[in-house]
């Protein structure tokens, strides 16, 4: 019996101070934050479509070759060309490379050029950054997107949203192999070498 008296007396007591607490406003203060606002950064492939060691002519634009053509190539020739690349947005990316043949399918140099691309992605001088050398003949890469490796994240130089990015190489050497034979001589082959970015996830 007198546990049930002692619980209703203090419903009642909780009852009251509900109504008392709602008689009163309670001391406020707030603070508040306006404009925040957010921008998305960006993805800037450029190249240099300088061939000259000491100047920088950094593009996004597509450019024709400087030397648009490649003669005097025999069975056991080769050469190489390298090529500079650089992120200059605020995202980071892995760089990639498609050799597309320009000409006709059923061209004998499809099968009897060879191409091995190898990348620096931090500029040191050593061509070794893709563990695996991509390497193949022109058949073999025509069309195929090869992934290098990533060009390291932009920095800012002087605190503004001017980004500047890590130079990367990109080095190409083609050769004709020994085994290639008589049915080479006199044909060419058009090429177009696309570079590209993809986000690092």
């Amino acid at each position: 019996m007198n546990t049930k008296i002692i619980a209703s007396l203090a419903i009642i007591a909780a009852v009251v101070v509900v109504a008392a607490g709602a008689t009163y406003a309670a001391w406020h203060s707030e603070v508040k934050i306006t404009g925040a606002s957010y921008e998305t950064s960006s993805m800037d492939l450029m190249i240099d479509s300088n061939d000259s060691d000491a100047i920088y002519d950094w593009t996004k634009d597509g450019f024709a070759a400087p030397n648009p053509f490649v003669k005097g190539l025999y069975p056991g020739s080769t050469d190489e060309q390298i090529l500079d690349l650089k992120n200059v947005g605020g995202v980071p990316g892995a760089l990639t490379i498609k050799l597309s043949d320009a000409t006709s399918p059923w061209n004998v140099l499809r099968d009897n050029l060879r191409f091995t691309v190898t990348f620096d992605g931090n500029r040191d001088g050593v061509f070794d950054d893709n563990a695996t050398p991509l390497s193949g003949t022109l058949a073999e890469f025509h069309g195929k997107v090869f992934t290098l490796g990533p060009i390291t994240s932009p920095v800012t130089t002087d605190g503004s949203t001017q980004f500047e990015g890590q130079n990367a190489s990109v080095k190409i050497v083609w050769e004709v192999p020994f085994s290639a034979g008589d049915d080479i001589q006199g044909k060419s082959v058009s090429i177009d070498t696309e570079f590209g970015l993809n986000q690092i996830q």
